[in-house]
């Protein structure tokens, strides 16, 4: 029990640093999760309200709507959106951003080539030059 005392005097950081860090053996896993333990405990001991600052300025008013609920939901935390969270519509994302650059770049592409390149059967439309003939009798 001497660890998990050890343990209950790191601050919130280093017990994150070993509940989420890597464990490579079966000692260090069974440390994370009481660490991880430890972390869950002091969360709901803890208030809310005395984990975030307090400020001196009134706060503006919130809009109410179904937007603002996930805007506001995260406040205090180093975490991204929620929306960025799922891997399903970050693949989704990509997928359509690959599929849109590459319809543009198979559209694109030709057209310019078409646009700045010259006729390549314009040569037929003159008539011959000497430096022509010669180039045939080589």
């Amino acid at each position: 029990m001497s660890d998990d005392a050890a343990l209950e005097r790191l601050d919130d950081a280093a017990l994150r640093g070993i509940a989420y860090g890597r464990a490579d053996s079966d000692n260090d896993r069974m440390r994370a999760q009481r660490a991880a333990r430890i972390l869950a405990d002091r969360a709901s001991r803890t208030p809310a309200s005395a984990s975030r600052p307090t400020s001196t300025v009134d706060p503006a008013p919130q809009q109410s709507g179904p937007e603002q609920l996930d805007a506001h939901a995260d406040d205090g935390s180093d975490d991204p959106p929620g929306w960025w969270r799922s891997p399903w519509r970050l693949g989704a994302v990509a997928l359509t951003v690959g599929v849109a650059v590459g319809v543009a770049a198979g559209v694109g592409i030709p057209a310019a080539v078409d646009a700045t390149a010259p006729d390549s059967l314009a040569v037929f439309d003159r008539p011959a030059t000497p430096l022509d003939d010669g180039q045939l009798e080589q």
